[in-house]
């Protein structure tokens, strides 16, 4: 059981990707995971 907070996105411009993070927390509010999608363009 966790909670999921600290949706974000972000764009780069240097190498045209867009980033979208989550951080991942159990009930007591501490950090378990860091989730970081990143999406280029090819």
């Amino acid at each position: 059981k966790f909670l999921v907070l600290g949706e974000k996105y972000s764009y780069n411009i240097k190498n045209k990707s867009f980033e979208f993070s989550y951080l991942l927390l159990d009930e007591n509010h501490d950090e378990i995971n860091k989730i970081t999608i990143t999406v280029e363009q090819l």
